[in-house]
């Protein structure tokens, strides 16, 4: 059996890294990326000021970004129209907006 190496910049959840490692394939995993949002009573008037027809949520850093500003600088999200990724993005954001009705989600953001 050949051996594959792999290297994530993401974290892999554990029940795949062992079906991997089952089949010859050995994960490293290494978060290179970070991300911070940066929170600014300029970054929320700036956001509120918006009038876009609709709101894109294509990760979950974005949803948290977003609830992060307006919890600091409580305002009011610039649409109710709301698309984003399925899966933990959908999930983080009706955890953080139980408020807001997701119109559409998809698998790819182009598809959004």
């Amino acid at each position: 059996m050949q051996h594959v190496n792999i290297l994530s910049t993401k974290t892999i959840v554990p029940v795949l890294m062992e079906q991997a490692s089952a089949a010859g394939i050995h994960i490293d995993h290494v978060d290179f990326i970070s991300t911070e949002p940066i929170i600014s009573k300029e970054k929320a008037d700036a956001f509120t000021a918006l009038s876009p027809a609709a709101l894109v949520f294509t990760s979950t850093n974005a949803v948290e970004a977003v609830f992060k500003l307006l919890r600091q600088y409580p305002n009011r999200l610039p649409s109710d129209i709301v698309y984003c990724m399925e899966g933990r993005t959908a999930e983080k954001l009706k955890d953080l907006f139980p408020q807001l009705t997701v119109k559409g989600t998809g698998n790819r953001a182009s598809e959004l």
